[in-house]
């Protein structure tokens, strides 16, 4: 990359900050210190988007779910009315939106340390919703929901269906150790016993390492 190629790229990464900034203060996400800086209150974003979905993405049933699932975009839309929009004609609008949607989306992380998560159980009348997602229509949208099928389809499934798909990579990988020296195989599979204990644990599952052995 050319000197000037380099000016450009950080002159434009300049600019989206900047532009980034002025933005959540145009939404009411910012404030200024005592030298005239901005200073973004991302825990104000966090309650406005618990706020969006709280009104509007609220399911309770798998049609109402197809309905009220919000995305990416919509879900920034809605926290940042006054924002640029993805279609700006304007490169650096247009990046500035993609960019404050992307940090909106990373905050709805449906997993217990997901910031969004976290504000729905600090709410007193939000403590038994759970925040799930799920492509609909083949885009990643979420929602949050009281309803237990929901929440299995949408949140338990998917948490299992994760752990699975290491285990079998670990399984592999470790077959694949005793293929090619077979002088480590007892070695592996007492590895393997332990890493199911430990697994077992670490999911709060009181069985035996015996049970888990035999299966039952």
């Amino acid at each position: 990359m050319s000197t000037t190629q380099q000016q450009a790229v950080s002159f434009s990464t300049f600019d989206i900050a900047n532009r980034v900034d002025e933005v959540f203060a145009e939404n009411g996400f910012a404030a200024t210190d005592g030298d005239g800086n901005i200073l973004r209150l991302k825990e104000k974003v966090i309650e406005r988007i618990a706020d969006v979905l709280t009104k509007r993405g609220v399911a309770t049933t798998t049609d109402e779910r197809v309905e009220k699932a919000m995305t990416k975009i919509d879900l920034y839309e809605e926290t940042f009315p006054q924002g640029p929009k993805h279609d700006d004609p304007d490169e650096i609008e247009s990046a500035v939106a993609e960019y404050i949607a992307t940090y909106v989306w990373s905050t709805t992380t449906p997993s217990y340390d997901g910031r969004v998560q976290r504000e729905f159980g600090n709410r007193s009348d939000t403590t038994d919703v759970m925040l799930c997602r799920r492509k609909i229509g083949g885009m990643p949208s979420v929602y949050i929901t009281r309803t237990d099928e929901l929440i299995v389809d949408d949140f338990i499934v998917p948490a299992s269906e994760r752990i699975v798909k290491v285990a079998d990579k670990t399984r592999r990988d470790m077959s694949l150790v005793i293929q090619r020296r077979p002088s480590l195989e007892a070695r592996v599979r007492a590895e393997l016993e332990g890493m199911a204990v430990k697994a077992s644990v670490a999911l709060g599952v009181t069985k035996s390492a015996g049970a888990l052995k035999s299966g039952k």
